[in-house]
């Protein structure tokens, strides 16, 4: 038996247990790449699959650092880990949308 629902894609608010990051390595991001920024921030929309992996990302607001938003997309797309939304006592495929912001000037590298 397979424990998910492949039909749908569910919201956050629509499930029991919205999917949370379980891991998230701090990503490398080069001088060059940063320049003078004291931080950068990029939004996006990830879909997490059953498995609390990243199915599917679209970019809802970039940095506008064309290079930085290419190494985070990279590192969500296949370095981050989910854990799964669950409905029902089901894992389901469910739509997040996820902050992240880089700081380089003292503070937590993410902002949530």
């Amino acid at each position: 038996e397979i424990g998910g629902d492949f039909s749908r894609i569910f919201q956050q608010h629509e499930v029991d247990q919205r999917p949370q990051v379980v891991s998230r390595p701090k990503p490398y991001i080069p001088p060059v790449v940063r320049g003078t920024a004291e931080s950068l921030r990029i939004s996006v929309l990830l879909l997490i699959d059953t498995r609390g992996a990243v199915a599917s990302l679209r970019v809802l607001q970039g940095s506008g650092n064309k290079y930085f938003d290419d190494i985070i997309i990279h590192d969500i797309r296949n370095l981050w880990i989910f854990s799964p939304a669950m409905k029902r006592g089901h894992k389901v495929r469910c739509l997040v949308q996820q902050n992240v912001r880089v700081v380089w000037e003292g503070g937590f590298p993410f902002d949530s």
